[in-house]
């Protein structure tokens, strides 16, 4: 009796919870349209609205889902409202907090907000450093709000040095790093190379930079990129030496295509054999058909189906060569049949 009578208790006040929070929301969604609309700068009748824990709850949730539909000046006035006073203290606290999740919350607050003061930042530079990896990412994400490039750059080298983070999470900050709101890209483009070069950092990250680079568009550090391959400064390294092929054929530099060719191809890593196929092949060089039948005869799947690809693009000329492979195995023949249904339509 006892345990019925406690849910029935906690489901009524749940209820009342939601019904309070609706309530909250129907009077500050017209108030934020409003400001949005207008060109008032007045603040006063939504900081009489919003005074306690709930307020800034429910205001920040209507926030945030505002804040992924609209752009531009939309965002700089959305940006004002997140800055009110009642807010930013209270997120001022969170980030004192010994809770985590209230840290996180604080950070994911300045995320959105893209402002801080140096008290703010230095919690932030803190944060980066925590073993609690949500806690690091969300401080990071912070700091790649700012306009400032060393912020960005401090928060995206702390990351990066981590050896247990996910490809998706370097990623998300590598795309965070490049400000599109600012014509910052040489200045990135010269950070990232000091990252690329740091020897000292996981080489998973460091293939991870490298094609992300690639993906963004940093065209100026292509040549950059190149002569790491040819001097071989992360041979060692199958993962960074493949990323750095498939960057040759992302920015599409053919005269590299023989170097490509006479180094890679023989390589014993099946990763770096796999890349070197797949960059010569955007070169669509005839004069690379050779090579392509050398590596047909690859002894992993991979590499010889991704050569096939290669040859049957080339259509007539290829032609003989194909026929030729077809004629040695069984498996060669079934190969060589259904890549050319899919090639030729």
């Amino acid at each position: 009796m006892y345990l019925f009578a406690s849910s029935v208790l906690v489901r009524n006040a749940h209820k009342r919870e939601e019904y309070l929070i609706e309530r909250k929301k129907e009077e500050l969604y017209p108030i934020i349209l409003s400001y949005m609309i207008e060109d008032s700068d007045d603040m006063q009748q939504l900081e009489e609205h919003v005074k306690g824990k709930v307020d800034i709850h429910v205001l920040l949730t209507i926030m945030y889902e505002i804040m992924d539909s609209v752009e531009g000046d939309e965002i700089d006035r959305l940006k004002d409202i997140l800055a009110i006073d009642v807010v930013r203290q209270d997120r001022r606290k969170l980030l004192r907090s010994k809770n985590v999740e209230n840290r996180i919350q604080a950070c994911a607050y300045y995320s959105r907000l893209a402002r801080f003061d140096e008290e703010e930042f230095i919690f932030f530079e803190r944060f980066l450093y925590s073993d609690k990896l949500m806690l690091a990412h969300t401080a990071a994400t912070a700091l790649m709000s700012a306009e400032n490039i060393d912020y960005r750059f401090l928060a995206l080298s702390a990351m990066m040095k981590r050896k247990r983070v996910s490809r998706m999470a370097i990623l998300d900050l590598l795309y965070q790093f490049h400000n599109r709101h600012n014509d910052q890209m040489d200045e990135e483009a010269e950070k990232l190379l000091a990252i690329i070069h740091d020897r000292s950092l996981p080489t998973d990250n460091i293939a991870v930079c490298i094609k992300a680079i690639c993906e963004i568009g940093y065209v100026t550090i292509a040549m950059d990129l190149f002569e790491l391959l040819e001097s071989g400064y992360w041979n060692k390294s199958g993962n960074v030496t493949e990323a750095l092929i498939y960057a040759m054929g992302r920015f599409e530099l053919g005269f590299t295509a023989d170097s490509i060719a006479e180094r890679y191809l023989s390589d014993p890593r099946v990763q770096v054999r796999r890349a070197a196929v797949e960059a010569l092949e955007r070169f669509q060089d005839e004069s690379l058909i050779n090579s392509f039948h050398k590596a047909a005869k690859d002894t992993e799947f991979i590499v010889r189906l991704k050569s096939i690809y290669a040859l049957a693009g080339f259509g007539e000329i290829a032609k003989p060569i194909l026929n030729q492979l077809a004629q040695e195995t069984d498996e060669m023949r079934l190969l060589i049949r259904g890549v050319r249904a899919e090639v030729e339509g």
